[in-house]
């Protein structure tokens, strides 16, 4: 299953306060762990790349989910 746009712009990868708005923002609750997990074994084995680009592309997702959303 998919994220929502609402979960993509509501969430983060990891559930980490960022470094750059300690006390500033408040941290947002982590994607689900499990579903973020199939989608990463299932890009990764049926392309053959690093998780790394996988969880970069995750990210980029978060933005433009979040880009959008104050729209």
């Amino acid at each position: 299953m998919k994220f929502t746009r609402e979960e993509l712009a509501t969430h983060s990868l990891t559930g980490k306060e960022s470094p750059a708005f300690i006390g500033v923002k408040a941290r947002k609750p982590q994607l689900d762990p499990v579903r973020v997990g199939d989608i990463r074994l299932h890009v990764t084995q049926k392309y053959n790349i690093d998780t790394s680009f996988v969880n970069k592309a995750i990210t980029v997702a978060l933005a433009d989910a979040k880009k959008t959303k104050k729209r």
